[in-house]
């Protein structure tokens, strides 16, 4: 009896040592979980009776997982060591643990699950509306996320209420998948407007932050008391006692490019005595010299305002004052082939 009792005590004596000798290892927690990727964290108790050969995380759809499966080594000197895992798929429950390898075998810490997120609607921003005019503005957006998930649809939606959405107004860029602008058509003028981009995948539809603009002023349809008159035909003294007094210019039109710009804070005066007033966006006011010119227009002849200096050196500026119509100003450049129109309506 004495040599089996012996013998199960060398037995039981291997055992022992040969279960220490694998590394020990502890899994933490995992965390910043995404649709396609989260962060995990190991940490070696001990290294056995021997040196770590490796050491990493393990995962797999399938419970549990070895370093037969899915690893991710770490080559750090440190006990405890962070890896991340990316291009996992979507909407996915994985299984994951640390292990550390030595010359006796793996050691594994616990097994922890998670599960990715599922595809989501498309995250964007909105661009701010610019080249805003009497009756048409643009905007846009830029798709910052798309949800992984192909983008079906994207444009901008407007409203004059605050919460645009696609049930009220929309204009379709198409299925791009980063940056678009996009003319809205259209609108009413001195209106305001509220906008937002959109974009649309297979779970819905995204859409970006809200913003505001307000359309121009057209030239005045509604005066309090109108005056209708044509000043090109005009003598020089009927000009100047219509045009005297301050405008402000709300649209500018015409040119190569179909100009049709549009100020809120931009005027122009013109006095008794000859002055060219001009305010830019109330920045700076210059005044000018008025020097009348005869000059042919409509096969008729008429008088052109150029400007000159404070100095009485010349300008470039050349201007005919074709209408008063509902007490709006309208005049042009006389000197460009391809004139540009301004409106102006009269400040009180």
């Amino acid at each position: 009896m004495r040599p089996l009792r012996a013998s199960l005590i060398i037995l039981l004596f291997f055992t022992y040592c040969k279960s220490e000798d694998v590394p020990v290892v502890t899994t933490v927690e995992v965390s910043n979980v995404t649709r396609t990727s989260i962060s995990c964290e190991g940490m070696i108790v001990s290294q056995g009776d021997s040196e770590i050969d490796l050491k990493g995380i393990c995962w797999s759809s399938n419970y549990p997982p070895t370093i037969k499966d899915l690893v991710k080594i770490d080559t750090s000197k440190n006990r405890s060591f962070f890896c991340e895992l990316t291009s996992l798929i979507l909407d996915t429950k994985y299984f994951i643990r640390a292990f550390a390898t030595n010359s006796f075998g793996t050691g594994y810490g616990k097994t922890v699950s998670f599960k990715t997120l599922p595809p989501s609607v498309p995250e964007l921003i909105t661009y701010w509306g610019d080249r805003i005019r009497c009756t048409s503005a643009r905007s846009g957006g830029e798709i910052t996320s798309n949800g992984d998930s192909p983008i079906i649809d994207c444009g901008v939606c407007w409203s004059t209420n605050e919460n645009p959405t696609l049930s009220s107004n929309f204009i379709s860029a198409g299925s791009v998948t980063d940056k678009f602008r996009i003319f809205i058509p259209g609108l009413d003028p001195n209106t305001e407007y509220y906008v937002r981009a959109y974009a649309i995948n297979n779970v819905g539809t995204g859409y970006g932050d809200i913003k505001q603009f307000t359309t121009c002023l057209d030239i005045n349809s509604n005066p309090v008391n109108p005056v209708t008159i044509t000043l090109w035909d005009k003598p020089l003294d009927t000009i100047r006692h219509y045009i005297q007094g301050k405008w402000r210019i709300v649209v500018v039109r015409g040119g190569v490019a179909g100009i049709n710009m549009c100020y809120n804070d931009f005027y122009t005066e013109f006095t008794g005595d000859d002055k060219y007033i001009s305010n830019v966006y109330m920045t700076k006011t210059d005044t000018f010299l008025i020097d009348w010119v005869e000059q042919v227009y409509n096969y008729s002849t008429t008088h052109r305002m150029d400007l000159k200096t404070q100095s009485g050196s010349n300008l470039s500026e050349h201007y005919i004052f074709k209408e008063i119509k509902y007490d709006s100003l309208i005049y042009h450049d006389a000197l460009v082939s391809d004139k540009l129109y301004y409106y102006g309506i009269k400040e009180e």
